[in-house]
């Protein structure tokens, strides 16, 4: 049996080579393999993911939300670039009116409010530092009292399975072997207590660093409010000059250029779906902090499947750009599925490996890929695929 499957086999396959076929008298066929659009779902910005709506296998539409990451930080720093901006402005034309006394004891009252919501915010920040020392100090106690009572678990196990071993020999009581595995229990449940603590102590001490840079972020913005009016209290006190206005022209538009480009990075912390599809795979989880760059997960573009062959140096004046070919596969051995061709490589190449045998792998191929026009619910990337591309009438 096996040698008549061999035998077949061969014969099917020199077949293939010579590019003969049974299904029409001037057609050939060639072997490929069904393949699909993929599409990297790659971050821009990194982060902490705080959405991930969507699993292997998820149906989606072009537009559908697929991952969100913390905006917090981002939100700051878009509200840091509004008041900077406002500011600028506003300074920009107090100037070119003149500068009157009033004016002077506003730019000064000014720097002393953002001078007092500065030393407040360090405030904040020191406080929020020592509460994630004390955090961080809690969740080691907590990490070393776990590893201690995985110990006694071990420990107490390993007296229960001697125990019941005793027990079956008949020289140990089952009230003694009861009452360490009521030892075991007790200690397992005290373990997994520890357990659920530290996972909680985690989400406490990265809610704290999230905090932080919110601070941090308005520290900054206040400093820079600060600075803003210090230069502005100056420009007041020596009054108004041509290269002055110029300086806070630039400044302003500096303002409205950060202001566009924090605006950016902030739309970017939403990622939605570029086209219809399926999502193939999924590299993250909720809560998972991730860099820029990074690959979240890959989508298979709706109806975009492809199979490409490798036609003889000999036979390309047998297929053209757009001519038709029909697709035979395994899976559904009495139906053929609609193709054309839509690319011919320029360039030769030797035969792959995987496509002819060792002899034929020395002979020059174009690679040739045809597009599918049907079938798209039924096929699947991977799949072995016949194609069948009638003679061309040249």
């Amino acid at each position: 049996m096996k040698k008549f499957g061999l035998t077949l086999f061969l014969f099917s396959f020199v077949l293939l080579l010579t590019g003969c076929g049974n299904k029409e008298e001037n057609s050939s066929v060639y072997q490929g393999f069904v393949e699909g659009t993929e599409i990297p779902i790659l971050t821009e910005i990194g982060g902490t993911l705080e959405q991930v709506p969507v699993e292997e296998g998820s149906k989606i539409k072009k537009g559908d939300l697929l991952a969100r990451l913390d905006q917090r930080v981002l939100e700051q720093q878009v509200k840091e670039a509004q008041a900077s901006l406002a500011y600028a402005q506003s300074s920009l034309e107090e100037l070119e009116a003149g500068a009157r006394d009033q004016e002077l004891q506003k730019a000064i009252s000014l720097i002393e409010q953002n001078q007092a919501q500065i030393n407040q915010l360090e405030a904040q920040q020191t406080q929020l530092h020592e509460l994630e020392q004390q955090r961080l100090a809690q969740w080691e106690q907590v990490q070393a009292g776990l590893q201690g009572a995985e110990s006694t678990v071990k420990y107490e196990q390993d007296k229960l399975t001697k125990l019941v071993a005793l027990l079956a020999k008949g020289v140990e009581s089952k009230e003694k072997v009861d009452a360490q595995k009521e030892v075991v229990d007790q200690a397992s449940a005290k373990a997994s207590q520890l357990q659920a603590q530290i996972k909680s102590q985690q989400a406490q001490l990265q809610m704290t660093k999230g905090d932080k840079e919110a601070i941090q972020a308005q520290i900054q913005a206040a400093k820079s409010q600060k600075s803003a009016a210090e230069a502005q209290f100056d420009l007041l006190k020596e009054g108004a000059t041509a290269n002055k206005i110029k300086q806070l022209i630039a400044q302003r538009d500096q303002a409205e250029a950060r202001l566009e480009q924090v605006k950016i990075q902030k739309s970017t912390a939403v990622i939605v779906s570029p086209a219809n599809g399926t999502v193939i795979r999924k590299n993250v989880s909720l809560g998972e902090v991730v860099k820029p760059s990074y690959q979240l997960m890959s989508l298979l573009e709706e109806k975009k499947l492809e199979v490409k062959i490798y036609v003889p140096e000999a036979k390309l004046g047998d297929v053209v750009v757009n001519q038709q070919a029909v697709i035979s596969v395994d899976a559904f051995p009495e139906r053929s599925f609609k193709g054309v061709i839509q690319h011919i490589s320029e360039q030769a190449e030797f035969t792959p490996k995987n496509v002819q045998t060792p002899d034929e792998r020395t002979k020059m191929v174009f690679a040739v890929t045809i597009k599918l026009q049907e079938g798209w619910d039924q096929l699947r990337p991977g799949m072995p695929a016949d194609v069948s591309i009638a003679g061309s009438e040249q």
